[in-house]
């Protein structure tokens, strides 16, 4: 077999909206959390994890708010029902579709569920459960962890909410946001500083950024959407992801908004001020 080279032009992706609308979309979002969506029914929150659990039904709550629709496809399937073995694999298409009829793909996500995973194998005393009364439940597990996933990156809430961990025994988790099972997920102290690396003397324009977090009333939430407005791309996580030749951009963002004066109306000319003890995050 031969491989043929396809000779391809370089491409720069372009920022299609200004940092101000990015801020006023991720600022939205957040007030749609905070105002309309309802915890225990649309997420939840796990004590010792770093972000809420996005449900099936906030999901489709939150394509609703962006007037999306989604799509819903098996992708594959085992029904061993002699040996009581079931998978289930669905793949969730989120778009978007306009007066004209013309339908746009914003994201797809896969999803999976089947009767070997520890949540419907064993009772918490040990004993097997019955495989063949939960066929039904895995394929509808398999459909919210895609429709969940979807939703996340159609709507650009993934640094709000995360997915699948309410399937998870919350015995895994320990204070503090890690789990048992080790990861790379970061623990930030109450300062600001990434407790990971508290030997590691941070760059002058990174220290400026986070020292003005609290004169501002912003949390690391806040921080996220005004790096990503500020550098044109999604930030998850400032202290990684920012490079370290990024954060002089960043920090006159943010001197610009403060400068301004640039904060959030209810309205009725009344500053919203969103933090942590306003929002589930």
């Amino acid at each position: 077999m031969t491989l043929e080279l396809v000779s391809t032009q370089n491409y720069v992706s372009q920022v299609a909206i200004s940092p101000e609308q990015a801020l006023h979309a991720y600022q939205a979002l957040r007030q749609i959390t905070k105002q309309v969506l309802v915890e225990g029914t649309d997420y939840g929150i796990i004590p010792g994890t770093p972000k809420p659990s996005l449900y099936k039904p906030g999901a489709e709550n939150l394509l609703r708010f962006y007037s999306l629709g989604h799509t819903v496809e098996k992708v594959s399937s085992t029904e061993d029902w002699e040996n009581g073995f079931f998978y289930f694999e669905y793949k969730v298409t989120v778009h978007k579709q306009f007066p004209d009829g013309t339908k746009i793909t914003l994201s797809e996500c896969v999803g999976s569920a089947n009767s070997r995973e520890p949540k419907y194998y064993k009772k918490k005393n040990g004993d097997l459960r019955d495989p063949y009364e939960q066929v039904n439940t895995f394929q509808k597990m398999a459909i919210k962890r895609a429709l969940v996933g979807a939703t996340l990156q159609a709507t650009g809430a993934s640094g709000l909410f995360t997915q699948d961990i309410e399937d998870m025994d919350p015995s895994n988790f320990q204070s503090g946001g890690q789990s048992n099972g080790g990861g790379s997920r970061g623990n930030y102290s109450g300062n600001g500083n990434n407790s990971n690396n508290s030997g590691n003397k941070a760059p002058g324009e990174k220290q400026q950024v986070i020292n003005n977090m609290k004169p501002m009333g912003l949390n690391w939430n806040d921080l996220s959407g005004i790096a990503s407005a500020a550098l044109g791309r999604e930030i998850k996580k400032v202290v990684t992801d920012v490079k370290d030749d990024e954060w002089k951009t960043v920090l006159d963002y943010m001197n610009r908004i403060k400068g301004d004066g640039e904060q959030q109306s209810d309205g009725d000319g009344k500053p919203i001020n969103i933090d942590d003890d306003d929002l589930p995050f």
